[in-house]
């Protein structure tokens, strides 16, 4: 797989949570003696690949990296073993290969090979499912089915699913809908698609439309040239998809790399000192994401990005290019803050990067039960220190467990926020809930450049 396949990848690791079923185990839980992992065999071609990292000939020590590379996926167990292979060059072109694999890898798109005849699009989205793992869930119902028409064939050999899902939407008149922070995939069978629609990897944008302002100001005149100054803002909308896999966690803002209309007229907004008869294009247009996005996971994310029309004549849009940053959730996991909450007041408890200290546990006058904590996220200070929206997720992060195991489904809560890292928190539980234990899920993600590239986009 190319080294940069999906444009400039940067990682990006945040902390943040979600979990959702059993109850992890205990803390303190004995274990019983585990056998050593078993080391992933090495094919003999690739071992032979590594060794010649280290040839005294430059040009197969080139040679065998590119192969290597070439590989992808398949390179890594070798690549992850030569980190730790006597010869220092081995070690060092090892490392260097290794990261941009595994940034590839983790965002791979899903692959769908199937061959579906005269299958209504319910049945075909089942047999993208059971490949994918990915649910559909049909919104106001599944689409209905008795005219020869709405009966299909398609015909895909390892096509990425995002790239199989439009096809399906464009044949049986599906859109794709906001998610709700869970890992379905809906679909409103509404007679209507997306006609602009481009895919990069696990990720699909989809062009939603223009809005054009037009500005005249003649609130002051320049002595040398009197005149009233006219300009037009205009403002793309887009969604970004993601698969289930990857959670979407925010949008940053875009960079436009191209932006040309059918006169050849650039459409890229120029800065005041570049051209003064524009606007400055960082008062209008979108706001980079917050990091968590309001706390949530979602499958579909909103922005827009802001260009100028040069020409009132021009009628779309040629060529629009460029890349949206994106912040994902790629491997979570649950660490356990305290096995007994009853006991925890007035320590310091930690998990990743936060800091709990357990208050109390009291009853409400009405039995229920509370559980009153602070929260420390170091982790926000470090990469949004102005941002406080770090604090809407860890009501998805904090998961409370009776004695038995079972999982408790808090009632209400608040939140009182003293800081940009720092917060108070109380979870109230049914009356009679017994909470023991406290756990905290931690979620690795990752930042990366989805490229888009749209065609003859229609002009207001």
């Amino acid at each position: 797989m190319p080294k940069k396949s999906l444009g400039c990848l940067v990682f990006g690791l945040l902390v943040v949570s979600q979990i959702g079923g059993q109850a992890p185990p205990a803390q303190n839980a004995e274990k019983s003696p585990e056998k050593p992992a078993e080391k992933p065999a090495i094919d003999p071609a690739t071992q032979r690949l590594i060794d010649q990292l280290a040839d005294l000939d430059y040009r197969k020590r080139d040679e065998a990296a590119r192969r290597l590379e070439a590989m992808g996926e398949k390179a890594l167990p070798a690549l992850r073993a030569a980190c730790k292979h006597a010869d220092p060059e081995v070690r060092r072109r090892a490392a260097d290969l290794l990261g941009p694999i595994e940034f590839a890898t983790a965002l791979a798109p899903k692959r769908v090979t199937l061959t579906a005849e005269g299958k209504t699009a319910s049945e075909v989205l089942d047999a993208i499912s059971k490949q994918t793992g990915y649910k559909f869930l049909f919104t106001g119902g599944a689409p209905k089915a008795g005219k020869a028409d709405d009966h299909f064939d398609f015909r895909w050999t390892d096509a990425p699913f995002w790239e199989a899902v439009d096809e399906v939407c464009r044949a049986a008149g599906l859109s794709v809908q906001q998610s709700f922070g869970d890992a379905q995939i809906r679909l409103q069978a509404q007679g209507r698609y997306a006609p602009y629609v481009c895919q990069a990897g696990a990720f699909c944008l989809a062009a939603g439309g223009f809005q054009q302002t037009r500005t005249v100001d003649f609130s002051s005149f320049p002595r040398e040239h009197p005149e009233v100054g006219r300009w037009d803002e205009l403002i793309f909308a887009y969604t970004v998809h993601s698969e289930p896999r990857l959670p979407l966690l925010s949008l940053g803002e875009p960079h436009l790399i191209a932006a040309y209309d059918d006169e050849g007229n650039c459409m890229i907004p120029q800065t005041v000192a570049a051209r003064a008869d524009q606007p400055n294009p960082q008062l209008f247009g979108y706001r980079p994401g917050r990091y968590y996005s309001g706390g949530n996971r979602m499958l579909t994310l909103s922005g827009q990005m802001n260009l100028v029309r040069p020409s009132p004549k021009a009628g779309a849009v040629k060529l629009l290019r460029g890349t949206v940053p994106v912040t994902v959730l790629v491997e979570q996991r649950p660490e356990v803050v305290t096995e007994h909450l009853a006991d925890a007041k007035g320590k310091k408890l930690r998990a990743g990067t936060a800091t709990f200290a357990v208050e109390e546990v009291s009853e409400t006058p009405t039995k229920q039960v509370q559980v009153h904590l602070s929260i420390t996220e170091e982790a926000s200070t470090g990469t949004a220190p102005n941002d406080f929206t770090w604090i809407n997720s860890p009501w998805t992060r904090l998961e409370v467990y009776d004695e038995k195991g079972n999982r408790l489904a808090h009632q209400a809560g608040s939140t009182s926020v003293t800081g940009s890292n720092h917060a108070n928190m109380t979870l109230t539980y049914a009356a009679g809930a017994k909470p023991a234990k406290l756990v905290y899920q931690v979620w690795t993600t990752l930042s990366a450049q989805v490229p888009f590239e749209f065609k003859g986009l229609p002009l207001p």
